[in-house]
């Protein structure tokens, strides 16, 4: 895969703002996948539209700032970030007793009510471990090259060819 920066809009940055909100943050990227939908269409071509040869600048915070790596360091459509972020959100979000995903074992809600419980006693309902694993399997995957998917989640950030603000 080529790197392309976006080019700059005559009329100014394009930014695109991503909010978090958990297994929620998903919304956005529906949203995202059909504004690139229309442009597909609109411009006349035949593959899906990357947000990152549009936007110049990306902004999230929590789950908005791993889609904005999917979307823009590692390049991703939004139909494979829609499809990423689906994998990672159910290794994440999933209650979990001791590393054992409760909700397989269990009906959601009482799963759902365990979860909940243990935020009384732990300072996390979610465990941090499992989103490195997590950003480790999308990154060994998606990495622009072999040194991105030999480092997964320690590659860094910002591409070397991306401009600076």
């Amino acid at each position: 895969m080529v790197y392309l920066p976006a080019t700059r809009h005559l009329n100014g940055v394009r930014l695109l703002a991503l909010d978090g909100g958990g297994v929620r943050g998903v919304a956005s990227l529906i949203v995202l996948k059909e504004i690139m939908k229309r442009v597909q269409q609109r411009k006349g071509l035949k593959e899906e539209c990357r947000p990152a040869d549009y936007f110049e600048l990306a902004a999230g915070t929590s789950t908005g700032g791993i889609i904005g790596i999917m979307l823009f360091r590692l390049r991703m459509t939004a139909s494979d970030a829609i499809d990423q972020y689906d994998i990672i959100s159910k290794e994440v979000f999933s209650p979990k007793i001791y590393g054992w995903n409760i909700t397989r074992m269990m009906p959601n809600s009482l799963a759902s009510w365990i979860n909940n419980s243990k935020t009384l006693v732990q300072s996390s309902r979610f465990d941090d471990l499992s989103l490195k694993r997590a950003i480790d399997k999308v990154v060994a995957k998606y990495g622009l090259d072999e040194e991105d998917r030999r480092l997964k989640g320690d590659a860094p950030l910002m591409h070397p060819n991306a401009g600076r603000m």
